[in-house]
């Protein structure tokens, strides 16, 4: 993800913050960016909300009474909705901390002075962080779902080995699938998530998670 903060008439980036490397200067997107709002609110009467470029998402918003206009993209993997979201929160904070209701007090504070607002970068990275832990908690939630339905057939075979497979054919069996836990266990992505480590098996009780 990464936001822009311009200015809508002139094109001046008041603070861009990024999280993804982009194969072309930020300047020139800037400048992009501000000059395809204005086309489409002079030709359709209104500014772009979202579109979809180079492979990616972007979103925009505006503040008109102020002349500001922010701009977040994203890999489509973040949904358009998200997207909005996440900008409009970092919208009403900047404007928030910064915009004052009188808005010559706003023209004289920043005065094409970009580095005034270079602080609000620190206020976007918490966000951000916030966002990322949201995200693995949801991963994290539908892999337990996962797991859940993997658990229920897997103690249902192990019913099914109980009952009806030879005292070798069984050791065979239990011995696979405990190298099988053995190497779940070594999974980075395991050992960097702790709760994934409570994922047991055992030949008495089966598969608990």
């Amino acid at each position: 993800m990464n936001i822009w903060i311009l200015d809508s008439e002139s094109g001046i980036t008041l603070l861009y913050k990024a999280y993804m490397d982009l194969p072309i200067d930020e300047d020139l997107i800037s400048g992009l960016l501000a000059a395809l709002n204005q086309f489409t609110t002079y030709e359709l009467k209104e500014g772009i909300e979202s579109i979809e470029m180079g492979g990616l998402r972007w979103s925009y918003l505006e503040q008109k009474d102020a002349n500001l206009l922010f701009v977040a993209t994203s890999e489509k993997t973040i949904s358009s909705n998200m997207l909005k979201a996440r900008l409009n929160i970092i919208k009403h904070s900047f404007i928030e901390q910064f915009v004052s209701e009188n808005r010559d007090e706003w023209k004289s504070l920043w005065k094409g002075n970009t580095e005034h607002f270079s602080a609000f970068k620190d206020t976007i990275d918490e966000y951000y962080s916030q966002w990322l832990t949201a995200e693995d908690i949801s991963t994290i939630a539908e892999y337990f779902d996962i797991l859940g339905v993997f658990q229920q057939i897997l103690n249902l075979l192990i019913n099914v080995i109980e009952a009806h497979f030879s005292t070798e054919k069984k050791e065979n069996i239990y011995n696979q699938i405990e190298s099988m836990f053995t190497n779940y266990l070594k999974h980075k992505y395991v050992q960097n998530n702790p709760e994934l480590s409570k994922i047991s098996f055992s030949r008495v009780s089966g598969i608990n998670i």
